[in-house]
């Protein structure tokens, strides 16, 4: 299996966030800048769906449509998956390490930074490595 590191992510995605702006910028002459920093902003998953989706919208209102469809895809996907993190951690860290500012700032992660932590945790000897791994998270601290 071929591992990738977070850089090569990164690049990934800022790769695919470009290319989708690119395509919807030429299928839709004069698309707004608001709607192509919402696309900006969906998954990778979601990006790779998008360019299949865009041969089935006849209009700006239908891409409008898909991304607000999206949205409430991507708070699903981040849910689950803290969902699934948070009883892996009270599994291996016990219910009285898991306060309230470890949820606050669980749940302020992306799907992707969730994903990251379903892997991290399973190195996780007790709450202080996951409270340092959530300090080298670079979403803890937006508001």
């Amino acid at each position: 299996m071929e591992y990738i590191t977070s850089w090569e992510r990164a690049g990934g995605l800022k790769c695919a966030r470009e290319m989708s702006q690119d395509l919807l910028a030429n299928r839709f002459v004069g698309i707004d800048k608001k709607i192509l920093e919402r696309v900006g902003q969906l998954s990778i998953d979601q990006l790779h769906n998008l360019p299949g989706a865009i041969y089935d919208f006849t209009s700006i209102e239908d891409l409008q449509h898909w991304l607000i469809a999206m949205k409430y895809v991507r708070k699903w996907e981040r849910n689950k998956g803290l969902e699934i993190v948070q009883r892996q951690l009270i599994k291996r860290l016990g219910n009285e390490s898991i306060n309230y500012g470890i949820i606050c700032k669980l749940y302020r992660l992306e799907p992707s930074e969730v994903d990251d932590l379903t892997e991290a945790l399973l190195d996780f000897q007790d709450v202080e490595d996951l409270e340092y791994w959530l300090s080298q998270s670079r979403i803890v601290y937006r508001d």
